[in-house]
């Protein structure tokens, strides 16, 4: 999961020249963010086989042929499997580095798969991923960041001057992710989230950032 759209290329240049030496009867491939854990293409069984030999990352199970009033859904561009969330909701993070955190939704955008628009508590690490990788050593995986609040200054301290791109005073951008009053807003699908009834436990990290607690979905 997460890395469905990297199996694209690969197939691509299968389809092109398969090892037959004749192009593939394939019309088209493609992946969603909003459908994990599934590529989509257009093709009889045979040359879908061919295309999948040697790739170790897919599983091995047959072909799910989708039926033909689905498919004008499957290239829509609202994702298909959206359904509406509020803003002003809490949610839990199923995976990826925020997994288990409760965020805040800020916004939702039905005409992308990456419609909801969460603000959590961020989770950077203190160094480089090359520095991170020499201090835990070699093959074992970094430990995950404990969740605090970040300023563009801190950013430039412990990642260098390079790093952190400032938007205003209390904004940045850091590694394509935003970071405004000390807290990250980061775009996920919502089969990748989970709507909870509750608050985080520590809400002061949350209730000191000016971009949440002015919301009118926030305050009540």
């Amino acid at each position: 999961m997460g890395y469905e759209s990297t199996l694209v290329l690969p197939i691509f240049r299968k389809c092109i020249l398969s090892r037959e030496g004749y192009s593939l009867d394939i019309s088209f491939v493609f992946a969603r963010d909003g459908i994990p854990e599934y590529i989509s293409w257009r093709a009889a069984s045979p040359p879908v086989s061919q295309a999948l030999r040697d790739l170790v990352t897919v599983r091995r199970d047959p072909p799910r042929l989708a039926p033909l009033e689905q498919h004008t859904r499957l290239i829509a561009s609202r994702n298909p499997l959206s359904r509406r969330i509020a803003e002003g909701q809490w949610i839990c993070r199923v995976h990826g580095t925020y997994r288990g955190d409760i965020g805040f939704v800020c916004d939702w955008d039905p005409s992308s798969d990456l419609e909801v628009v969460v603000a959590f508590v961020p989770r950077i690490p203190h160094g480089t991923s090359r520095q991170t990788r020499c201090n835990t050593g070699k093959g074992k995986r970094p430990s995950r960041p404990l969740p605090l609040p970040w300023g563009s200054a801190q950013v430039t301290a412990k990642w260098g001057p390079a790093w952190a791109q400032v938007i205003s005073p209390d904004r940045f951008k850091f590694q394509n992710d935003v970071y405004k009053s000390g807290l990250v807003t980061k775009r996920y699908a919502l089969d990748s989230l989970v709507i909870v009834d509750g608050a985080p436990a520590n809400l002061d990290t949350i209730m000191a950032a000016l971009c949440i607690g002015e919301r009118s979905s926030f305050i009540p």
